[in-house]
């Protein structure tokens, strides 16, 4: 189950990209958005492999993420830490097929294109508030642009929800179905702070469930920042902790 999760949350973030089998290691990369390529599925031997996959890697873009998968040699990790890269850390949840997950109820409708320029300023609220309790220099106006830009390039199979208070957007979550393999895929939940404990965030949740259902997925996973409440939260509400995902971002 832990594999299956890993291939299925970097299947939903290959969406729409250029992939690379480099051998040892995956490419996957955008051209124009450089910080949406990540290395993946690393299968080095050794030490030499290793810097074999990097710099094969590196003759076809810049590598700013590499995605650590349960299968992959504990070697790699450790080697890359040494040489300064940071690791970072999410747990992945997944709804069983026979749990429904929440009601799909409030005011939760699919995204329409008119909608883009509010997701947009919603990202950038989301990019502000996270930089805020990390004690972090707030990220810039680009930052939040190329983020739209790399949710945008997942493409028409990533299907945008928004909770709308009566004025406009004021959260957002995507639900993909997941293809072949029948797991789906929810992320980037996100309500406006100022209209939480209003329940658009279980009506988001669960009108996504429901979408990647009827799109044929089984399972569906969730991620979460493991030094964030959300996970709990999801946890109530079906979705069982079965992996941490490990990913590495080298040294600047």
């Amino acid at each position: 189950m832990a594999v299956m999760v890993a291939d299925v949350v970097t299947d939903y973030w290959s969406l729409g990209a250029e992939v690379d089998d480099l051998g040892d290691a995956v490419l996957v990369r955008r051209p124009g958005l450089p910080r949406s390529t990540f290395l993946h599925r690393l299968r080095p031997r050794g030490v030499e492999e290793l810097d074999s996959a990097l710099d094969a890697a590196r003759t076809i873009a810049q590598v700013p993420q590499i995605v650590l998968d349960p299968d992959a040699p504990p070697f790699v990790e450790a080697e890359l830490v040494v040489r300064g890269w940071r690791i970072d850390t999410s747990v992945q949840l997944v709804l069983p097929p026979g749990a429904s997950g929440p009601a799909p109820d409030g005011p939760v409708r699919p995204a329409a294109d008119a909608d883009r320029e509010a997701l947009r300023a919603l990202f950038r609220a989301d990019h502000l508030e996270t930089d805020r309790r990390s004690g972090r220099a707030a990220r810039s106006e680009e930052r939040t642009d190329a983020t739209v830009e790399e949710r945008w390039a997942l493409g028409p199979s990533v299907h945008w929800f928004v909770a709308d208070d009566g004025e406009g957007p004021v959260g957002f979550f995507a639900s993909w179905a997941g293809g072949a393999r029948g797991t789906g895929v929810v992320e980037d939940l996100f309500v406006h702070e100022d209209r939480r404990g209003r329940g658009y965030a279980r009506a988001l949740i669960g009108a996504a469930v429901a979408d990647a259902r009827v799109g044929g997925a089984g399972p569906v996973v969730i991620g979460a920042d493991p030094s964030d409440t959300p996970m709990r939260w999801y946890a109530r509400l079906g979705f069982r902790p079965t992996v941490i995902l490990r990913s590495l971002t080298p040294p600047t």
